[in-house]
C-alpha cells in the first residue's frame, strides 16, 4: 500500500510539467522594442538559482519558477516522508525494547519486525533523499525550459548558405543552412 502510495506520488509529481517557450535563447534576433524584451528577459528564472533554493527549501525552486501548483505535491511528499520515518522509527525502537526484554518463544517474532521497521525506515530515508534530489534537478529543467517554444508555427527551412573562411568574410560554397523557427 505504502509502496503504491509513493510510486503514486512519484507519477504525479513528474507527470504534468508544463513546457514554456524559448524565443531567442542564442540572442540572434532582436526585438524592435527593446523595453518589452528587457522587461521580458529579467523575469527569465536563472537555473542554478532555482536549484539552489530547491535545495535550501523544497519546493522554494519550484516558487521561483512561478510552478505554485508543484509546491503542495513537494511539501506532501516531504509530510508523508516524515511521517513515514517517524513511524517505522518508533517502531523499530519498540520492538528493539522488546526483543531485549522477552524471552525466547516471542524474542524471534519482535526480532522480525524490530529488522523489518528498520528496513523500512531506512529505505524510506533513502527515497526521501532521491525525492529531495529529483525536486532540486526538476527546478532546474524547468528553469532552463521556461520560455521554449512549442507553438505549432516552428518550421524547418533549407537554403543554400554562406561558409566562413576567416573571420571578416564569407565565401560562397555548397552548403546547406537549417534554420529552426517560425518564419
Amino acid at each position: 500500500m505504502r509502496a503504491s502510495i509513493g510510486l503514486c506520488f512519484l507519477v504525479l509529481m513528474g507527470l504534468y510539467t508544463p513546457i514554456r517557450a524559448q524565443s531567442d535563447s542564442l540572442g540572434l534576433h532582436q526585438q524592435a522594442d527593446s523595453s518589452v524584451a528587457d522587461t521580458t528577459k529579467s523575469r527569465w528564472p536563472v537555473p542554478n538559482r532555482a536549484a539552489l533554493y530547491s535545495l535550501i527549501l523544497p519546493g522554494a525552486g519550484q516558487i521561483y519558477n512561478r510552478d505554485w501548483w508543484k509546491v503542495p505535491l513537494v511539501w506532501g511528499g516531504v509530510g508523508a516522508a516524515g511521517y513515514f520515518i517517524v513511524y517505522n522509527h518508533r517502531e523499530f525502537t519498540r520492538y528493539r525494547q522488546l526483543t531485549e526484554t522477552t524471552e525466547e518463544p516471542l524474542r524471534l517474532q519482535y526480532r522480525a519486525l524490530r529488522d523489518y521497521h528498520r528496513r523500512n525506515r531506512d529505505f524510506t530515508i533513502l527515497l526521501t533523499a532521491l525525492g529531495y534530489a529529483l525536486v532540486a534537478v526538476e527546478a532546474y529543467v524547468d528553469a532552463h525550459l521556461y520560455y521554449f517554444d512549442v507553438s505549432d508555427n516552428l518550421s524547418m527551412a533549407l537554403k543554400p548558405g554562406l561558409m566562413a573562411a576567416g573571420p571578416a568574410r564569407a565565401v560562397p560554397a555548397l552548403g546547406i543552412q537549417i534554420r529552426l523557427g517560425p518564419h
